[in-house]
């Protein structure tokens, strides 16, 4: 997504123990002569696990293998933090202060234990709702779709 007035690097990649690798990527870019929009993209990717799917052994399979289908073998998430209109002499201190709330913040987040087996079960919820979601739009849409080889009868509602 590298476009000609889009300054954009890699700043750092970490792998932790849990599986998570964050990688951080400097996407800003000059909007006049001597002021940037500073960006700081950071994105974890994680595995998905066999052993996150246990819990779920209770629903259909047919549940189960669709959102796995969706979520494939990883999940990834993204952040991005921004400053708008930075002076070009204070476009590094910018990008320092970025950095530095993502090291203080996000990296003791997404390294903790628990992190991706609770990232894992929020997208798989989020997944499942609308795979539902969407079943249960085709099963009224064909339903509505029956219906509708009859004219509908108001007589009922008006009396003589």
């Amino acid at each position: 997504m590298n476009t000609s007035n889009i300054d954009e690097k890699l700043l750092f990649r970490k792998k932790f123990d849990n599986g998570v690798e964050l990688s951080c990527y400097e996407r800003s870019r000059k909007l006049a002569v001597d002021r940037w929009l500073v960006r700081l993209h950071c994105e974890t990717k994680m595995p998905v696990r066999k052993k996150y799917f246990v819990r779920y052994a209770g629903l259909p399979q047919d549940e189960i293998d669709a959102v796995r289908e969706v979520l494939g073998s990883h999940i990834t998430h993204t952040v991005t933090k921004e400053r708008n209109f930075v002076d070009a002499e204070e476009k590094e201190t910018a990008l320092t202060e970025l950095v530095k709330q993502v090291t203080d913040n996000m990296v003791v987040y997404v390294g903790s234990a628990s992190f991706p087996e609770k990232f894992f079960v929020q997208q798989f919820e989020k997944y499942r709702k609308k795979l539902l979601l969407q079943i249960e739009l085709e099963r009224v849409k064909s339903t509505s779709n029956d219906e509708e080889d009859e004219p509908v009868d108001f007589s009922a509602c008006f009396k003589d």
